[in-house]
């Protein structure tokens, strides 16, 4: 008799293959966390263009899926709707009252159910009062920083989407807080900023709140950097807003200014860029995605993240970090990067100092020994701190505990 017990988790992409790093944490950490101690079942709620590769890879692997796949035009139609109320877009969008039945009708028989991310918390709401206990709703990050930062940066479109956004998101944050008992975040600035509001707002529970950080896969370990080329590199899902004004603003107001000191630089730029009219020019090269990126990054001289918005932990800075090339980026960068030094295992500038990036850059490229320190150090801190093993060994322990209870 199987004496395993039973896991729901409830996500809105299929994470294999895990092209990103959300789909990474949710396949390498959770899933493959739990999975040698629990039965999981999935429940998934997409707009994504599914392959059968995706969902025979779950089924096959893992266990039972429930996949609930509809139309684009729906997504946006549920979104339209929530406008009207006081609740995010975002929940709004992903809500369907199939959905809402199939969890109001199958949520009793699991253990445990895992939630990720707030733009299903609508689903967590409407179960039973009697299964409140047993979810865990993993916030990722906190989606209200994000916006409060990005709405700085964006078009007028989406500028005037986070202003309405942010506003919902976070007192649905602090709300959520208020009606459950298990909570994650990946970094503890994120965990700090929902925390600080939740306080403010007179509501009182006793919940758990976790801050498992971001692991990264252990294999990325097996990589060294080489110092062999002359270029600079930068990874990340082009397609991701913060990603893509990283680029757009490294490219415009520091690409320029380095090159002139360092005429036979390069720039190498890895992700996938969808639609995005990104081009190549003279000594800049967009490669799309790669399936072995790491290789690429190996080969690099330095590695830039110059990201003015954003929330949660960068998964591109611990990998670059990982694999020991030295990593500039700006203070948001790593502000979910609990352990960074600023020129010891890290470089660290403000994203509007162009000459302490032009100068950094270039004792980094001049002197081998300031560069050798500050690869050591970097990979180091990932390999005590920042590992999809012991990630995993905290998503385990969460939920050995919950199902104790139950």
């Amino acid at each position: 008799m199987n004496s395993k017990k039973k896991i729901l988790v409830l996500l809105t992409r299929l994470p294999y293959p895990p092209v990103d790093g959300t789909r990474f944490k949710i396949l390498n950490n959770i899933i493959q966390g739990l999975e040698p101690e629990f039965d999981l079942e999935f429940c998934i709620v997409t707009d994504d263009n599914v392959k059968e590769s995706q969902t025979s890879y779950l089924r096959n692997n893992f266990g039972r899926l429930y996949l609930f796949r509809y139309a684009k035009w729906k997504f946006y139609l549920r979104a339209l709707v929530s406008v009207f109320s006081n609740k995010p877009m975002q929940t709004g969008y992903y809500y369907f009252r199939e959905v809402k039945k199939w969890l109001s009708d199958h949520a009793e028989q699991y253990d445990a159910i895992y939630v990720h991310t707030i733009r299903l918390g609508k689903y967590a709401e409407k179960i039973s009062k009697v299964c409140r206990d047993k979810i865990v709703l993993d916030f990722n990050d906190a989606i209200s920083l994000n916006y409060k930062d990005g709405k700085r940066f964006a078009s007028p479109f989406w500028r005037a989407i986070y202003s309405i956004e942010e506003s919902r998101i976070k007192n649905y944050e602090v709300r959520l807080l208020s009606e459950f008992e298990y909570f994650n975040v990946t970094s503890a600035r994120d965990k700090r900023y929902i925390l600080d509001n939740y306080s403010r707002t007179g509501f009182s529970n006793n919940f758990t709140f976790e801050n498992i950080k971001h692991g990264i896969d252990s294999k990325v370990l097996n990589y060294h950097w080489k110092r062999g080329n002359n270029s600079l590199v930068f990874m990340g899902n082009l397609k991701y807003p913060p990603n893509t004004d990283a680029v757009r603003f490294f490219l415009e107001g520091l690409w320029p200014n380095i090159k002139k000191g360092n005429p036979s630089l390069k720039l190498v730029v890895i992700g996938d860029r969808g639609s995005l009219k990104f081009v190549d020019g003279e000594d800049v090269t967009f490669t799309g995605f790669v399936d072995d990126p790491y290789t690429v990054i190996a080969a690099g001289a330095v590695f830039v993240a110059p990201l003015r918005f954003g929330a949660g932990t960068p998964t591109k800075i611990l990998e670059a970090m990982a694999i020991g090339i030295p990593v500039i980026t700006t203070p948001l960068g790593v502000a979910g990067i609990e352990g960074v030094e600023e020129g010891r295992n890290i470089v660290v500038k403000d994203v509007n100092d162009v000459v302490g990036w032009v100068d950094s850059i270039d004792r980094l490229l001049s002197d081998a020994a300031y560069a050798r320190q500050v690869s050591e150090k970097g990979r180091e801190l990932v390999t005590a701190s920042y590992t999809d093993k012991l990630s995993q060994e905290r998503f385990r322990k969460l939920f050995e505990a919950i199902t104790r209870t139950v």
